[in-house]
C-alpha cells in the first residue's frame, strides 16, 4: 500500500473535516492512522489543544494492545466509552495514557485491506449522540471513496509502468491522464513522464512530431479519437479495432507501422477505456519498437530462394508453407526418408497431418505456428477460439522453433524427427503468413537418450531399493551417495555417512589395502576390485562384507567416481568357518586312521585322495610324488585280480574284504585286504595290512600245534564248525568276548550266534563257502547280555581229519565301524541340518550330472536362498535360526522324492537336484518346495517364527559342459528371484550356441507370473 499516495488538496480537506469534527464533538483527538508493514504511522491529526498525535508520528503495533490494532483486527467499528470500566482495556498503553474513550472506523480498500483508521480519543468518558455517530460515519464513508479512486488510479498508473510498450493515456477532454516511462524514451522526447499527465493531447503531438519524416502525420498517428469514441467504432483509427474492455484493461489487438525519422518502425496499437458502467473516460496508445523485426523480416525474403536452393540440396528434408496461399513444399528428401517415392503423395496439410504420431500433434501444432482450423490439436479440444489462438500465439510470437516428434513411415513404423525453422511472414494481426523448416531423422539417437533414461532410472531404482549396500566415491576417497541398505548395515543414517571420507568406516589393519586400491581403480590401472573387508558398526563392532568395486566413467572419458557394492557376508564367514572346522575334523580323522582310505579313478587307477596310511603302505614317502605317480593298475602281483575287484564293483556296487596280493615300492609283496564302493567313475574304499593275518594262517596249516596255539592264543574269536552249522570248538577270546562259556557256544549254532539281521544270511554263505572255499564278510554276534557286537569273519573251508570242515576267524570291528561311521557323517552330511555337505552334493551332483549326460536324460538344479535370513538371527539370535534351518530342510526333505539330491552349501543356501525331471515337473516340484517353505510354522521362545525362499532354477542343456555351467546359470535365476521381489521360483532355461536365452518364469504366492 506504500504506492498510494494522498494528494495535497485532498490532505488539506481532510484536515479542516478533522478539524471541525474535533471542535463539533468535544474530543481531544480526531485522527487519521496509516498502516505500514512495520506499525502504523499518524496521517492527519486535529489542531486542538492536548493533542499528543503529530502527523509522521510512528506508533507501535501490539496485537490487541492498542485501540488502532482493534480497529484493524476487527475490520469493524470498535467503541470504548471507558476503558477504566471495561477488564479489557482498563491496562492498555491508550488508558494509561489518559485516552478512555474512543471511537475508531476501518478504513477499507476496494481489494478489503484495511489502509489505516479514522479514529476520535477523549480523556474523560464519553458517550456520542446518534447525530454524533452519523455525523462521523458521512465522514468515514468519504474518506473510503476518496482512497478507493486514488487506490484504482495507483493500480492503473502501476499497470502502466510494467508494460513493455510505451502507454499514453488520454482522457475525453483531450487531455493527458498518463504516459508511463517508456513513452518519451521511446520517442526521444526531452520530458518527464510524470511531466505529461494533465497537458492537453495538442502538446503532446507537437513534441512527437518532432520525431516524425512528416510531422503532419502525426494527426494520423495520433488521432484524437478519445473525445468522439461516444460516437462508436467509426471514430476509431483507421485499419485498427479497438477493444471494449473495463478501465483497466491494458491488452489490444491490430496495428499501424510507423515510420521514424532515426529509421527506426514502431507498431502502434489502440485500445478504448470504458469504466464498469460501459460509459468511455479515455483512450490508450501503445507503441513497440519493431525495428530489428522488419528489418529480419526484409533480410528473409532477400534470402528466401537461397535458402530454399540450400535446404533442398542438404541431407535434411525441407518444407515451405504459405498459409495464405495453402500450397506445401515437401523436398524429395521428406519423401526418401518416410520410404517413399518423391511425389507418391500429394504434400499438403492434410497428408502431414495424417503422418504425424497422435500423442505428438499438439507439441507440432504449437510448435509451427499452425493457424487454428488447419489442424486437430488433442488435448485443445476443450478450449474455445482464442484460448487456442493463445496457445499458437505464445508459440508463434519468437519466430523460431524446434520440436521433436514421430512420422509414420511407408512400411507402418515410426521415426523420430527433429523438426528447425522459422517464420518468415506474418500477417497484420501477428500470426504467422508463411513457414519455413528442415526435418532430420533422429530415431536413433532418440533411441539412445531413452535407453539411456531408462538406465539411468533403473541405476536409481536399484540404488534406493537394493538390498545390498551401493556408495559411491569421489577421487578423494569421501562418499558421494550412500544408499539405505549400507546406512542400516552399519547403523547409520545417509545423512551421516555422506559426505565422509571411506576409511573413517574401514578397519585400520585394512584401510591401507583399500586406499590402494581405490587410486588404482580412479587411475585406471585395475578394472574392478573384489575384497572382502570388515566395517566399523556405529557401536563399535564390525562387519565382514564383500565388496566388489570398480571406475566411473564420465561422457568425457575421465573416471569421475568408483562405484561400491557392499554384501554383508558376516552369516556366509560364520558357516564358512564352520564347515573349514568339519572338514578340519575330517581331514584329522582321515589322516589320522589306521586303515588306509583312498579314492581312485576306475579308468586308470589313478589317486585322487589317500591317506597316511595307504602311502606308507604302498611304501612311498613322499605325498605329492605318491600323488602324481602313483597308479593302482600297475602294483597288481596278479594283473587280473584287479579286473575282477572291478567286474564285481561294476555288478553290486560294492565289494568286500577282498584279498589282494600286492608289491611295494622296495620290491617286497604285501597281501591287502580291500572293500570299496563305486562313486561316479571312482572308487571310494579301505584297505588294511592282512599279511601277518595270511602268515599266521599259513603257519596254522603247516602245524596242526601250530594250529592250536594260534587257536588260543589268537587276538580274535575263532570259531569251528562243520557245513550244517554245529559248532565243533571255540577258542577262549569268543567265550570271553560274547560272554558264554565254551558249552554254551558248542551247544548253539551260527543262526543262534548272529543277530537277526544276518541270521538269515547263514545258509547262504555255507553254500558260497562250499562253493568258493573261503570268504570274507561282515556280520554281527549277540552277546549273553543282550548288546550286539559288529565282527568281521574271515571264514575259510578246511579239510580236518578227512571231513570238511570251516575255520571262522571273528575280528572285533566296532571300533573301525565307529571310525567309518564318524569318516562317513563327517565327510558326507551337514553338522547342523543332517543332510549332504556341501563336498558330499558336489560329488552326488556330478555323479547324476555324468548319468544323466550319458544317457540323455532330463535333469534340474535348484538353487534356494532363505529370503532375509540375517533379520532372524539378529532379532531372535543364532538358535532361533538354527531352528529355522531346520524347519526349512524339514519343510525340503517332505516336498522332495528320496530319490533327489538335497545339501546345505553354506548358511541359508541349499541345493537340490532333481533327477528324471523335465520342465513342467520341475516348475511343479519348485513351486511346491517353495509354498511349504512359506507355509512352515517354527516353534521358538513361545511364538512361531516364519520364512520365505527364493529359487533359481536351470534344467540341463546340451551347452552344460560341467556341473558348475548349470549351477552358475541356477544362481543367476536365484538372485533374478530376488530382485524381483523373493519368495518366488525363476527359470533360467539352457544355452543353445552359447547364447543364453534370458527367457524366465518365476512364481510367488504359488501362482505363476508369466515370463521375465
Amino acid at each position: 500500500m506504500d504506492f498510494i499516495s494522498i494528494g495535497e488538496r485532498t490532505q488539506a480537506r481532510w484536515q479542516q473535516s478533522l478539524d471541525t469534527l474535533a471542535r463539533l464533538l468535544g474530543v481531544r483527538v480526531a485522527a487519521i492512522v496509516r498502516r505500514h508493514p512495520g506499525g502504523l504511522s499518524v496521517l492527519l491529526s486535529s489542531d486542538t489543544a492536548g493533542n499528543p498525535l503529530v502527523p509522521g508520528m510512528r506508533i507501535a503495533t501490539s496485537a490487541g494492545g492498542t485501540y488502532y490494532d482493534a480497529v484493524i483486527e476487527a475490520g469493524r467499528p470498535v467503541y470504548v466509552q471507558n476503558a477504566l470500566d471495561d477488564p479489557r482495556w482498563r491496562d492498555s498503553p491508550m488508558a494509561r495514557a489518559g485516552f478512555v474513550a474512543y471511537l475508531g472506523y476501518p478504513l477499507l480498500l476496494p481489494d478489503g485491506q484495511v489502509y489505516g483508521t479514522l479514529c476520535l480519543l477523549d480523556t474523560r468518558q464519553w458517550p456520542p449522540s446518534d447525530v454524533h455517530r452519523a455525523i462521523v460515519s458521512d465522514f468515514h464513508g468519504q474518506v473510503e471513496e476518496t482512497l478507493a479512486l486514488v487506490y484504482e488510479n495507483a493500480l492503473f498508473g502501476a499497470q502502466q509502468d510494467t508494460l513493455p510498450s510505451a502507454a499514453l493515456t488520454v482522457d475525453t477532454r483531450g487531455v493527458v491522464a498518463r504516459a508511463n516511462r517508456r513513452f518519451p524514451k521511446l520517442w526521444g522526447i526531452d520530458a518527464d513522464a510524470a511531466s505529461l499527465a494533465g497537458r492537453p493531447l495538442a502538446e503532446v503531438k507537437a513534441l512527437a512530431a518532432a520525431r516524425l519524416p512528416d510531422p503532419a502525420a502525426i494527426d494520423a498517428v495520433l488521432p484524437d479519437v478519445a473525445a468522439r469514441e461516444a460516437g462508436g467504432p467509426s471514430a476509431r483509427p483507421p485499419g485498427e479495432t479497438g477493444g471494449a474492455g473495463g478501465s483497466g484493461g491494458l491488452g489490444g489487438a491490430g496495428g499501424l507501422p510507423v515510420q521514424l525519422a532515426d529509421g527506426r518502425v514502431l507498431r502502434r496499437t489502440f485500445r478504448t477505456l470504458r469504466d464498469e458502467h460501459g460509459r468511455v473516460w479515455g483512450s490508450l496508445w501503445l507503441f513497440e519498437d519493431v525495428t530489428a523485426e522488419v528489418r529480419a523480416q526484409e533480410a528473409l525474403r532477400r534470402s528466401e530462394e537461397r535458402l530454399k536452393l540450400a535446404l533442398d540440396a542438404a541431407s535434411e528434408a525441407h518444407w515451405d508453407w504459405n498459409f495464405e496461399t495453402g500450397e506445401l513444399y515437401c523436398s524429395p528428401r521428406y519423401y526418401e526418408m518416410l520410404g517413399y517415392v518423391p511425389g507418391e503423395f500429394e504434400c499438403t496439410h492434410d497428408a502431414l497431418r495424417d503422418l504425424v504420431h497422435p500423442d505428438d500433434m499438439a507439441d507440432v501444432t504449437a510448435a509451427l505456428c499452425v493457424p487454428q482450423g488447419s489442424f486437430a490439436v488433442p488435448g485443445l479440444s476443450g478450449l474455445s477460439g482464442p484460448a487456442v489462438a493463445r496457445v499458437v500465439a505464445g508459440a508463434c510470437g519468437v519466430g523460431q522453433f524446434e520440436v521433436q516428434f514421430r512420422l509414420r513411415t511407408k512400411d507402418g513404423g515410426w521415426k523420430w524427427m527433429l523438426a528447425r525453422g522459422r517464420v518468415l511472414a506474418r500477417r497484420e494481426d501477428g500470426s504467422p503468413a508463411r513457414v519455413v523448416g528442415t526435418h532430420m531423422d533422429i530415431t536413433a539417437a532418440v533411441s539412445q537418450r531413452l535407453a539411456l533414461a531408462r538406465s539411468e532410472e533403473l541405476f536409481r531404482g536399484i540404488f534406493s531399493t537394493a538390498s545390498v549396500g551401493i556408495v559411491l566415491l569421489d577421487r578423494f576417497g569421501l562418499l558421494v551417495r550412500v544408499n539405505d541398505a549400507c546406512a542400516r548395515m552399519l547403523g547409520y543414517a545417509t545423512e551421516e555417512m555422506r559426505g565422509q571420507h571411506f576409511s573413517r568406516f574401514m578397519h585400520e589393519e585394512e584401510t591401507p589395502q583399500a586406499a590402494a586400491t581405490l587410486t588404482r581403480l580412479l587411475d585406471r590401472t585395475q578394472d574392478a576390485s573384489r575384497l572382502q573387508h570388515r566395517l566399523r558398526h556405529k557401536d563399535g563392532g564390525y562387519l565382514w562384507t564383500d565388496i566388489s568395486a570398480s571406475p566411473l566413467v564420465g561422457p568425457d572419458g575421465e573416471v569421475e567416481a568408483a562405484l561400491a557394492i557392499i554384501a554383508d557376508i558376516n552369516e556366509q564367514r560364520a558357516a564358512q568357518q564352520a564347515q573349514e572346522d568339519s572338514e578340519r575334523r575330517y581331514r584329522a580323522l582321515f589322516e589320522n586312521a589306521q586303515v588306509g582310505i583312498f579314492r581312485t579313478r576306475i579308468a586308470d587307477g589313478r589317486f585322487l585322495e589317500a591317506n597316511a596310511r595307504i602311502i606308507e603302505m604302498y611304501g612311498w614317502t613322499d605325498r605329492a610324488e605318491f600323488m602324481e605317480k602313483m597308479r593302482s593298475t600297475e602294483w597288481y602281483v596278479d594283473p587280473e585280480a584287479r579286473g575282477r575287484m572291478v567286474a564285481t564293483l561294476l555288478r553290486r556296487g560294492e565289494f568286500r574284504n577282498i584279498e589282494v596280493e600286492m608289491r611295494r615300492r622296495d620290491g617286497s609283496t604285501v597281501w591287502f585286504e580291500y572293500s570299496g564302493k563305486l562313486d561316479g567313475d571312482t572308487i571310494v574304499g579301505v584297505a588294511q595290512d592282512v599279511t601277518q593275518r595270511r602268515a599266521a594262517e599259513a603257519a596254522r596249516q603247516r602245524s596242526e600245534a601250530h594250529y592250536r596255539l594260534l587257536f588260543e592264543a589268537a587276538a580274535d574269536a575263532i570259531f569251528l564248525h562243520d557245513p550244517e552249522g554245529r559248532f565243533l570248538d571255540v577258542n577262549e577270546v569268543a567265550c570271553r568276548r560274547l560272554g558264554y562259556t565254551r558249552r554254551e557256544l558248542l551247544d548253539m549254532t551260527p543262526h543262534e550266534l548272529d543277530a537277526e539281521e544276518f541270521a538269515e544270511q547263514v545258509d547262504e554263505r555255507i553254500q558260497r563257502l562250499r562253493e568258493e572255499g573261503s570268504l570274507t564278510f561282515e556280520s554281527a554276534h549277540r552277546t549273553r547280555n543282550g548288546t550286539v557286537l559288529p565282527v568281521e569273519i574271515h571264514a575259510k573251508l578246511l579239510d580236518f581229519d578227512g571231513r570238511p570242515v570251516v575255520l571262522s576267524i571273528a575280528r572285533d570291528i566296532t571300533d573301525r565301524k565307529r571310525l567309518e561311521q564318524a569318516l562317513m557323517r563327517e565327510a558326507t552330511t551337514d553338522p547342523l541340518t543332517g543332510i549332504r555337505n556341501r563336498r558330499q552334493f558336489f560329488v552326488d551332483a556330478e555323479r547324476e550330472m555324468g548319468r544323466a549326460t550319458r544317457y540323455g536324460r532330463p535333469l534340474t538344479v535348484l538353487m534356494l536362498d532363505l529370503d532375509r535370513f540375517k533379520r532372524i538371527n539378529d532379532r531372535f539370535g543364532h538358535h532361533a535360526g538354527d531352528a529355522v534351518l531346520l524347519g526349512c530342510v524339514q519343510a525340503c526333505q517332505q516336498s522332495l522324492r528320496d530319490t533327489d539330491i538335497l545339501g546345505r552349501l553354506g548358511g541359508e543356501e541349499f541345493a537340490a537336484v532333481l533327477l528324471e525331471t523335465d520342465l513342467d515337473d520341475a516348475l511343479a516340484a519348485a513351486e511346491r518346495l517353495r509354498r511349504a517353505v512359506e507355509e512352515m510354522a517354527v516353534p521358538f521362545g513361545g511364538q512361531d517364527l516364519r520364512c520365505t525362499v527364493s529359487i533359481g532354477m536351470a534344467l540341463l542343456g546340451p551347452g552344460d559342459a560341467a556341473l558348475d555351467d548349470i549351477l552358475r546359470r541356477a544362481d543367476s535365476a536365484l538372485y533374478a528371484a530376488k530382485e524381483a521381489g523373493r519368495n518366488r521360483v525363476m527359470l533360467a532355461r539352457a544355452t543353445n550356441g552359447g547364447m543364453e536365452d534370458q527367457n524366465r518364469r518365476w512364481s510367488s504366492g504359488g501362482v505363476p507370473r508369466g515370463n521375465g
